[in-house]
């Protein structure tokens, strides 16, 4: 029997909180339940201000152990029961089977693009998706070797312009087993359509349409690989769906459909994580190739951390002297400011690996962003600054912008390991100046 959230050991909430927040959200947009500790054990969550309100105030709470109990003592407005006006987010029930969009939703675009491929010769349409994604059930979910999770996979034939020739497509998801049980899940076909909708958008686009043109006009017999492997190479890699197709000796090669999938405009498309010292060199090094300009700091960040306890303090005062060092470049050579912040704004999304491109899918749009011209997008724009904010939580947000628009921002982020210590997160965040000048919108 699942526990409710409340129930949560100390500093062990951080897992529970993307779940939570999408459950919440999905009953709001979709008006599905959440099952609950108490009668009436079912609730649907109104769509409204205060809602959204509390669910911002639970991402910021509930992942800090010394916050958790305000997290799960806050509201949620119900509607359809005039038993019961509100819950709390500690009345809800922790998700046996783990989910969450951005990982469901590379199965989505892995189906799409294998549909786009198996009906080449026209675009496609949203039920080809679910056809897809209905023929990957049916064949049946395998163990991911090595590791606690699942895979499918699924083969088509295609025609072409010759009618004598056929081509062979196979489509290939690992996933986490609750993010494989999802996607497959018929009943659940209602969450997936946001995504579904996005996905036919990309895939009719030039992006993909042009190779599947190719590939139907080449008369000749091709093989075509369409990959997502949520489970394999996580952590060396952006590229959460790649296609490959073989050339004119039968090898097959990869193609430059590289995805590093994105759902809902979330704003993070990087991270460094950890309290050591080496992880803000490393961070500012990237970003703004700063690395040996803060390593005198070491020592007094390291009295800071781990004699005085005081991580907030240590975090901040490298984020002080960073916007110090920013602004005073931004002086006397913001071209080259400029130049540092492209090759970092390109390695957070990139890895720097060749042809990565980063699409959203759902809200905000079927948006997809390239960054092998960065530099040259961001030279043009002038009037550059940096912007310290200090969080609710009293910790430092770094905005780069120009004059009033954002272009990206790193955020520190508090979060307790299991054994109550804290562990620190730098994200990387876009802002809107970002999808304005690297972004296309598809229709």
């Amino acid at each position: 029997m699942p526990q409710k959230l409340a129930k949560t050991s100390k500093g062990n909430m951080g897992k529970y909180v993307l779940p939570i927040v999408e459950l919440v959200q999905d009953s709001m947009t979709t008006n599905s339940v959440v099952e609950i500790s108490k009668k009436p054990n079912q609730v649907r969550i109104r769509n409204n201000r205060a809602n959204l309100e509390a669910i911002q105030k639970f991402r910021a709470l509930a992942p800090q152990g010394t916050t958790q109990e305000e997290a799960v003592a806050l509201k949620l407005g119900v509607k359809q029961n005039p038993k019961v006006e509100f819950i709390f987010f500690g009345d809800i029930l922790k998700p046996s089977d783990h989910w969450t969009k951005g990982d469901v939703a590379e199965g989505v675009i892995a189906a799409a693009i294998g549909a786009r491929f198996a009906y080449k010769g026209r675009p496609i349409r949203e039920q080809n998706v679910y056809g897809v994604i209905r023929k990957l059930a049916q064949t049946g979910m395998k163990t991911y070797p090595g590791k606690r999770g699942k895979y499918v996979e699924a083969f088509f034939t295609s025609p072409n312009a010759n009618p004598k020739i056929w081509d062979k497509v196979r489509v290939y998801v690992s996933l986490a087993e609750g993010n494989m049980r999802m996607f497959l899940d018929r009943k659940e076909e209602s969450l997936l359509k946001p995504y579904v909708r996005s996905a036919v958008q990309y895939v009719n686009s030039r992006h993909i349409a042009d190779w599947a043109r190719l590939v139907y006009e080449n008369n000749r017999v091709d093989y075509i690989e369409v990959i997502s492997d949520g489970l394999g190479g996580q952590r060396t890699t952006k590229v959460d769906t790649l296609v490959k197709i073989t050339d004119d000796t039968g090898k097959l090669i990869p193609v430059n459909i590289n995805i590093s999938l994105k759902v809902d405009d979330v704003k993070q498309f990087g991270q460094v994580s950890g309290v050591g010292f080496d992880v803000q060199e490393e961070l500012w090094q990237r970003m703004f190739g700063y690395g040996s300009q803060i390593h005198s700091m070491q020592k007094k960040y390291n009295t800071l951390l781990q004699v005085e306890k005081k991580y907030a303090e240590a975090v901040n005062m490298v984020y002080t002297k960073i916007d110090d060092l920013v602004n005073d470049q931004l002086k006397s050579n913001p071209q080259q400011v400029v130049s540092n912040i492209s090759n970092g704004l390109t390695y957070f999304a990139t890895l720097n690996e060749p042809h990565v491109k980063v699409l959203n899918l759902g809200k905000g749009g079927t948006k997809l962003y390239t960054f092998n011209q960065t530099y040259e997008a961001l030279s043009g724009i002038t009037n550059w600054q940096t912007d310290l904010k200090l969080q609710k939580n009293g910790l430092y947000t770094l905005v780069i912008k120009s004059g009033r628009k954002p272009l990206v921002q790193i955020r520190i982020r508090q979060e307790f390991k299991s054994d109550g210590t804290p562990y620190i997160r730098n994200l990387i965040e876009k802002g809107p100046l970002m999808g304005e000048l690297l972004a296309e919108t598809i229709t």
